[in-house]
Order: C-alpha cells, then structure tokens, then sequence
C-alpha cells in the first residue's frame, strides 16, 4: 500500500480519461492545482472587465515571455548527476549522427565520458548556451509579440517592428488587472521552479541542452492554437462565449503539458524482482 501511495505516476499508464488517474495526477503534481487556478484568472478579465481578444492573447505572450525567463534560471542552476539521468537523457549528450536510438553500450559509454567531465565544463556550456537562448528566444517573442499586436491590437496600439518597439507597446498597455494576471502567471510558474525543479531535484536529472530546447514545444503548440482561435474571436467581435472556449483551451493543453514534462522528470523508481 505503502508503494502504490508514493509511487510516481508513469507518463505511458495515464489515461485522462479515467477520473481515478486524474485524481491521482493532482494528488502527485499539487503545483498543478496552483497551474490550473492562475490559468483561470483571464476569465475574470473577459466576465468583469470586458477583455477583448487582444487583452487574453497578450496575457499568454507575456506568460511566455516569463517562462523564458524562469527557463534561464532553469539553465543557470541544471546539474545532471549522471546516476539520476534516464536513457534518453543521456542520448542527448550524443552529438554524432545517429540512424536509430543508441544501444545499450553506446548509453554507456555516454554515461562514462559524462561521469568524467569536470565542472568546468558545465559552466563553459552555460557560458555559451545561455545568451544564445537569451538571444534566439527574444528574437522568437518579439516576432509572435509583433503579430499579436499588429494582428490583434489594432491601429490604436501601433504596429511594432522591433524589439524595443514591442516591449515598449507592452509596458504601455500592462496595466491595472492585466498587470496583476501576468504577475501571477509568472509567480506560478516561477514556484513551480522551486517545488519541481529546485526542491524536488528535476535540476539533477535533465541535461542542458534539454532545458534549452523546452519551452519552443510549448510555444509553439499553444500560440498556433492560440492565434488561430484568437483571429477567430477577434472576427466574430470577441464574444464573451469564444473568449471562454479560447481560455478554457489553453488551460486543458497547459495541464496536459505540465503532466507530461514533470513525469518525464520523476525519479527513478526501484524495483525488486
């Protein structure tokens, strides 16, 4: 009884269909209560505040933006222990092209060369990785941020072209309950750092070229879903019901999402014959 309690759930046995396994989800995972409450805060901007589709969108834009700063404290503070990494983290050191997956002996040779590399080399990937995420992943944010607000906000907030110019159309808009979501979107996700990834060890069992490389999947599949669902509000005029179906979207994927990156994280169980 003990185990089945403490046991982490496996990312291939979850069925969301089944309300046993999505109890057990939340049970295991309480940042994602905190994950799904903040997330259902821009209703109360479109029911109270009459948010219009641009309000929303740019929400979730600034949630990334927050998220790619939080991922830099991700990278700064990742320290793989090589005992704790999984296969398929440790195939990520593989640099050599490859047909398939590695063998058995290939992990671990992989795990061997890795257990001899010394700090030095850790920080020097940092040192070299971090500011081309910084780069790279602003340069990303200010072409989705350019579009949402030439596409969504209208002639009245301009039509950026640059970083500065996207930033600074921002800063004149993030104001009063828009401010106040985006400050808690971001602090959710900076306590989900340090439950998840601090406190419970995620830093000790992901390599850095993975952290890197994470957030673009997110971005990626919830702005596709986002935009298109927000061009079609913003055509129909924002009606309060597409509003909720396009805030209530984003909360289902960002759920599934936090499931699935923090199984994938989940310490290594024993097992006894």
């Amino acid at each position: 009884m003990t185990l089945l309690l403490t046991r982490p759930v496996s990312p291939r046995r979850v069925n969301l269909t089944s309300l046993h396994h999505v109890a057990r989800i939340f049970q295991v995972r309480p940042t994602l209560w905190v994950l799904v409450a903040v997330n259902v805060l821009p209703l109360v901007g479109v029911l109270y505040f009459g948010w219009k589709t641009f309000d929303v969108v740019f929400t979730y834009w600034c949630e990334n933006v927050a998220i790619g700063v939080i991922n830099v404290l991700r990278m700064l503070t990742c320290n793989p222990d090589v005992e704790q990494l999984s296969d398929s983290e440790v195939a990520v050191a593989d640099t050599a092209e490859s047909n398939g997956p590695p063998s058995p002996d290939k992990i671990r040779n992989l795990r061997r060369r890795l257990a001899q590399r010394g700090p030095l080399v850790g920080w020097l990937e940092k040192l070299f990785l971090i500011p081309f995420f910084c780069f790279h992943y602003g340069m990303f944010c200010m072409g989705h941020g350019a579009f949402i607000f030439s596409l969504l906000g209208g002639p009245e907030r301009g039509e950026p072209t640059n970083l500065d110019q996207v930033f600074g159309s921002s800063r004149s808009v993030l104001h009063g309950p828009l401010l106040l979501t985006v400050g808690v979107l971001a602090a959710s996700h900076l306590w989900s750092f340090i439950k998840n990834y601090l406190w419970g060890g995620e830093y000790r069992r992901v390599m850095l070229m993975t952290i890197m490389f994470r957030p673009y999947g997110r971005i990626v599949l919830l702005h596709v879903a986002i935009l298109f669902g927000g061009i079609a509000a913003q055509a129909l005029g924002s009606p309060i019901w597409m509003l909720v179906l396009l805030v209530a979207g984003k909360v289902l994927m960002d759920a599934a999402l936090h499931v699935y990156e923090h199984q994938t994280l989940e310490r290594p169980v024993l097992t006894t014959a």
